[in-house]
């Protein structure tokens, strides 16, 4: 158990380290009508961190996520899962968000875009890194009472299980996501979604350094 501990530590640490250089490309959809259509999974919620220190006035994330079918945007099949993201920021305060993860997606191809002008705020940048699929908000960022353009994430998956979504921009937190199943290709589900949340939680420390 040390020993798989440890292990997935050091690939948290070097993907963490490299989350700042490695990016996928966004791709920008004038509407959802690629995406195919709802098949009625969904996921959803408003998320606020603990107040501390750095962050005495937290940043809250209101999101829903749906799952679509028979979409035409990624090319990998017709069949295939799409997995669609809408975000506000709903604080009170000042506080504002700066990235989106969502984990994990394992092993699947993913491509990632977003609808055009169907928010306030176009996120920068995307990175897949070990399934940790991040959307970057740098400039702008995410401010009190905007939302991010719809952001939608293409993939080969054809069955879903629970993940994570995580909203950070220093101070961080975690709530539920429907995510593709990696028990159809890999042989140890549980020890992808351990490092999947393992790297959230390194990604999100590095992010608070860099941050200060």
């Amino acid at each position: 158990m040390k020993t798989m501990l440890k292990v997935l530590s050091v690939a948290a640490l070097f993907a963490a380290s490299t989350t700042f250089a490695m990016a996928d490309t966004l791709t920008p959809y004038a509407n959802t009508s690629t995406f195919g259509t709802p098949n009625g999974v969904t996921a959803g919620g408003s998320l606020t961190p603990v107040p501390d220190v750095p962050d005495p006035h937290p940043f809250t994330a209101t999101y829903t996520e749906a799952v679509y079918v028979n979409g035409l945007g990624s090319g990998f099949c017709a069949t295939c899962l799409n997995f669609v993201f809408t975000i506000k920021n709903t604080t009170t305060g000042p506080d504002f968000i700066d990235a989106l993860s969502i984990t994990n997606f394992g092993p699947y191809l993913t491509t990632e875009g977003y609808v055009t002008g169907s928010g306030n705020d176009v996120p920068s940048s995307v990175s897949n890194i070990f399934g940790v699929i991040t959307f970057n908000y740098t400039t702008p960022t995410i401010v009190k009472g905007k939302s991010s353009d719809t952001v939608v994430i293409f993939t080969n998956a054809k069955l879903t299980t629970d993940g994570v979504i995580n909203f950070q921009d220093g101070a961080q937190v975690n709530g539920l996501a429907i995510v593709p199943d990696v028990l159809a290709v890999a042989p140890e589900p549980g020890s992808l979604l351990l490092l999947g949340t393992g790297l959230l939680s390194v990604v999100g420390v590095a992010r608070r350094k860099f941050k200060a």
